[in-house]
């Protein structure tokens, strides 16, 4: 027994025996009748106005609120509980005020120490998945998944997906009203046929309302636009020397693979773009590749070269690089851009088994684009577009074989 006496009036009879009263644990009033057993009481954990006489039983805190165990020291006051508001997981020590809790309103999972102000918590009104540190972002907003009084001021996009017909006359292909005041910020085309042949394109051009075209010239849906990036390698990339300038629009000189090398002994050279592309065509001089050997391709997963496999047009009696010709591939899910020579692109690297012909030059390269990739366009002039305001692709230049066109306008729209 302690040094400290109590007397029999305190102490229920044999509701705490002498080994379960530890040195100034618990004072005599604080201690009501069978109110609390020895497991519950640790040193100063429950003040005396916490407990009342039977008001916790001996694994019961607040009407099953709270288990003994779960209280840690002066974490949670007694006015800070409310009967089945808050369960064991939800307290942290002094993480919510009281006046943060109704009773149910917000889950275990929905409390942050303080990340949420007691006035931005209604009954159930906002789930645990939209509450962050005070805040609601943009992506977090999902149709009336959050009500207007919860939203705070902020930018948010909009997107006008405009069904057209195939582009096959100079006429009006889409229209769609804007959903909202809103500026426009680029064009998104779509084909599920692109034009067949090299060459070949389509013009179009998008109008808001009455204010006037989005684009100042009109703009080209081509097969086969130019290449951004045109690359070689003989040294495994430690150096580059790029020809961009020779195989673009006819440009002056040509692309020197002559005598390009295996991987094994760093050779290789590349085909870029700034977006997305299924294939690329080639047209040579005169001084074609006559080894017999293969040529394949990779491209970047944003981790490592990976292999994809391609069609080669160039070919001719077992040699690539032989001929004009498409060469071509299925569009990898996981294709990422990679700077090379200071040019972020989605580049595809090509090498040969055996060294090629000592005298091989192409004199031009084009991407090929590729049938259900949406291609961007940045709109440069009548961007504010009004609510309700008709928003109209049209078709400047046909091509007969164009075909599952959708435009789409993205926008912001302030609120």
């Amino acid at each position: 027994m302690a040094d400290k006496k109590y007397g029999t009036d305190a102490l229920a009879a044999a509701a705490i025996t002498a080994a379960e009263i530890a040195t100034d644990a618990v004072a005599a009033a604080e201690i009501a009748a069978d109110a609390v057993t020895a497991s519950e009481i640790a040193t100063d954990a429950v003040a005396a106005a916490e407990i009342l006489a039977d008001a916790v039983g001996s694994s019961e805190i607040a009407a099953d609120a709270v288990t003994a165990s779960e209280i840690a020291t002066d974490a949670v006051g007694s006015a800070e509980i409310l009967a089945d508001a808050v369960t064991a997981a939800e307290i942290a020590t002094d993480a919510v005020a009281a006046a943060e809790i109704a009773a149910d309103a917000v889950t275990a999972s929905e409390i942050a120490t303080d990340a949420v102000a007691a006035a931005e918590i209604l009954a159930d009104a906002v789930g645990s998945s939209e509450i962050a540190a005070d805040a609601v972002t943009d992506s977090e907003l999902a149709a009336d998944s959050v009500g207007t009084s919860e939203m705070k001021s902020g930018v948010v996009p909009i997107i006008m997906d405009i069904p057209c017909i195939n582009p096959s006359a100079v006429k009006m292909l889409g229209m769609q009203r804007a959903p909202a005041a809103f500026a426009a910020t680029s064009v998104l085309v779509t084909l599920a046929t692109v034009p067949t042949t090299a060459g070949d394109i389509f013009s179009f051009n998008v109008r808001n309302g009455t204010v006037g075209t989005m684009f100042a010239a009109d703009q080209t849906y081509p097969r086969t636009p130019n290449v951004d990036g045109f690359l070689k390698t003989t040294d495994n990339e430690a150096t580059f020397t790029s020809y961009l300038a020779e195989v673009t629009d006819a440009g002056a000189g040509v692309a020197v693979l002559s005598l390009l090398d295996t991987a094994a002994n760093g050779d290789f050279f590349y085909v870029g773009h700034g977006q997305l592309f299924g294939g690329c065509r080639l047209d040579m001089t005169a001084n074609v590749n006559v080894t017999v050997t293969t040529m394949t391709a990779k491209y970047w997963d944003g981790a490592a070269w990976q292999p994809v496999t391609i069609t080669d047009g160039t070919a001719a009696a077992g040699a690539p690089l032989a001929q004009d010709g498409d060469v071509t591939w299925n569009i990898p899910g996981d294709w990422q851009q990679k700077t090379i020579n200071a040019s972020p692109m989605y580049w595809i690297r090509f090498q040969v088994a055996a060294a090629l012909s000592a005298a091989v030059e192409v004199t031009e390269a084009d991407v090929i684009r590729a049938p259900d990739v949406a291609y961007t366009y940045t709109p440069d002039q009548n961007l504010t577009v009004a609510n309700s305001a008709q928003v109209r692709v049209n078709c400047t230049e046909a091509d007969a074989n164009a075909a599952g066109m959708t435009a789409v306008v993205v926008g912001t729209c302030n609120f």
